[in-house]
């Protein structure tokens, strides 16, 4: 007679939890690029090439699309004060409305948002929401949530730390923030 399996391989058998909510992210982007028409999926892997380029050209030195190491020693910033975060979004075209978030974040979604708009041959609102949206999942962690647009209204609960809402050339609005991801028991 065969005696059944012990318990612990039958937990071997069941997906953890870390891999369920990863499938179901996955499964959640190709939806959303399934969504997507064929250009707008072209114009996004564009801009993300454009930028990696644009990273790698600029060599070893301290150029703003370097992404910052996190650790639990003292945190490095990339700004040493408020003035030069001012100078730099000011020199971008960029006006922050509302803003919970480092400065070395609001650096990163200021330039990406600026080289993904400068790059488009054809700027859609909802193009330049997946980049954003893509970058941050992939650099900050997952969770990330971008609105685009000329007009619009939100009333949004956030991360802390995860929040920054600006104009660029005073027409197009970007709301970028970021939800607690809760695994699923």
């Amino acid at each position: 007679m065969d005696a059944p399996p012990p318990a612990e391989s039958k937990e071997r058998l069941k997906k953890s939890p870390v891999k369920k909510e990863k499938e179901k992210k996955e499964s959640q982007d190709r939806r959303d690029i399934k969504k997507l028409s064929s250009k707008e999926v072209n114009d996004i892997n564009k801009v993300l090439k454009v930028a990696k380029e644009k990273e790698s050209q600029q060599g070893h030195g301290h150029d703003i699309m370097r992404r910052p190491s996190f650790s639990l020693g003292r945190r490095r910033s990339f700004c040493c004060s408020q003035v030069e975060l001012a100078g730099f979004l000011a020199s971008t075209g960029v006006k922050v409305v509302s803003v919970d978030m480092p400065p070395f974040m609001q650096i990163h979604a200021v330039d990406c948002a600026r080289n993904a708009y400068d790059s488009l041959e054809k700027f859609t609102s909802k193009t330049l929401a997946m980049t954003l949206k893509k970058e941050f999942d992939g650099v900050y962690g997952p969770a990330w949530h971008c609105i685009v647009g000329t007009s619009f209204g939100s009333f949004v609960t956030h991360s802390v730390g995860g929040f920054m809402y600006f104009a660029m050339d005073h027409k197009l609005y970007i709301l970028l923030f970021k939800t607690a991801v809760q695994r699923a028991d």
